[in-house]
This record gives C-alpha cells, sequence and structure tokens, in this order.
C-alpha cells in the first residue's frame, strides 16, 4: 500500500473517534462503546477484493458479532477490513521497524 493510502486511514479513525463526540455526562464506558462502534461497525464501499482466509471458528465469530451487533448495512467483510486498517495504522511503526530490521525501507 501507498503512503496516502495510511495517511487517509488515519484521518479516518482520526475522524470517527472524535468529530462528533459523545454527549457530555457519557460514561466512559459508553464513550469507548460509541468510539469502537464509529471505527469497526462502519460500512466500507470497495473497488477490488481478494480473498483472505481465516480459521472456521474465527468466521463464525465474525459472522455471528456482525449478525448481533452491527446495522443491516455492515458486511462482515466490512467489520473485517475496518479491523484491518485499524491494526495497520496502529501498529505502523512496530511492523516498519521489524521490516527494517531485514530491509532498508518501510513497508507501511
Amino acid at each position: 500500500m501507498k503512503k496516502n493510502c495510511f495517511a487517509r486511514m488515519r484521518s479516518l479513525f482520526k475522524a470517527a473517534s472524535g468529530s462528533d463526540a459523545p454527549a457530555a455526562g457519557t460514561s466512559a464506558p459508553e464513550k469507548s462503546l460509541i468510539r469502537f462502534k464509529r471505527l469497526f461497525f462502519k460500512p466500507i464501499d470497495y473497488e477490488s477484493r481478494a480473498t483472505l482466509y481465516v480459521n472456521r471458528t474465527t468466521k463464525q465469530k465474525i459472522l455471528e458479532i456482525v449478525a448481533k451487533t452491527g446495522n443491516s448495512q455492515l458486511t462482515a467483510t466490512a467489520y473485517v477490513e475496518n479491523i484491518l486498517q485499524h491494526h495497520l495504522v496502529t501498529f505502523r511503526n512496530a511492523i516498519n521497524q521489524l521490516h527494517r530490521e531485514q530491509n532498508d525501507h518501510n513497508i507501511v
């Protein structure tokens, strides 16, 4: 992926974490839940997809989470994409450090 892709993802996660903040008086657990929903329960429009295999048990858990907690527009693919994008943004420095130990440039 290119650098600008990660800049776009960072801005999406920053926007999801606070632009329309929970109302004053909202408890910390409620704020955490609202932020979680904004980060991971957002539908994604994607132009191209690729197959990625996961353990059957993991897939069943993902499908159950989406069916019982997501909105009607959320797909399992979008949920997993949101999780993976968040992971790449959150752990970008660690991933790049591990990659630089064996290579001379950043991977993400």
